[in-house]
C-alpha cells in the first residue's frame, strides 16, 4: 500500500494557513486534515476552490461544501473521568482546570470535567 503524507508544524492559529492547505490540494492530496481550531474557515475557502480534494477540520462544525466535513473525537467522555478523578484523589476538595480557548468544544469538555468532579464529590468548588 503507496500513501503519500505530509504535515506542517508551528502553523498560525489563527492566521495565515490558505497556503499550506492549498499547496497539498494542488499537489494532487487527495485528503487533507487540519487539526486546529482557527483552520475551519480558511480550509472552507480551499476547499471550495479543490472540489476533487476531501477536507477534515477536526473539531469543526460547518459543512460548507461537499468535499468538506468535520470530525472530533469524544473527549467529553474521558474529560468527565478526569474530573471525577481529581474530585476522588482532592484532599481539599477545592478544584482547578484550565481551558485554552472559549468556544463549544471547550465548554463541551471543561463542563464534562465539572460534571464528573461533582458527581464524585457533591460539594467540590471547581475553578475555571
Amino acid at each position: 500500500l503507496q500513501i503519500a503524507t505530509a504535515y506542517k508544524e508551528n502553523v498560525p492559529d489563527p492566521g495565515p494557513c490558505d497556503p499550506i492547505f492549498s499547496t497539498w490540494a494542488s499537489q494532487g492530496f487527495d485528503l487533507v486534515v487540519g487539526c486546529s481550531w482557527g483552520y475551519q474557515e480558511c480550509m472552507i475557502d480551499v476547499a471550495a476552490q479543490y472540489p476533487n480534494t476531501t477536507f477534515v477540520h477536526v473539531a469543526g462544525w460547518k459543512t460548507a461544501t461537499p468535499n468538506f466535513g468535520v470530525g472530533s473525537g469524544r473527549l467529553y467522555q474521558p474529560m468527565y473521568l478526569a474530573g471525577y478523578t481529581a474530585a476522588l484523589v482532592s484532599q481539599t476538595g477545592v478544584l482547578g482546570v484550565l481551558a485554552p480557548q472559549s468556544n463549544f468544544e471547550t465548554h463541551r469538555e471543561i463542563s464534562a470535567w465539572v460534571l464528573g468532579a461533582m458527581v464524585a464529590r457533591p460539594n467540590v468548588t471547581v475553578h475555571v
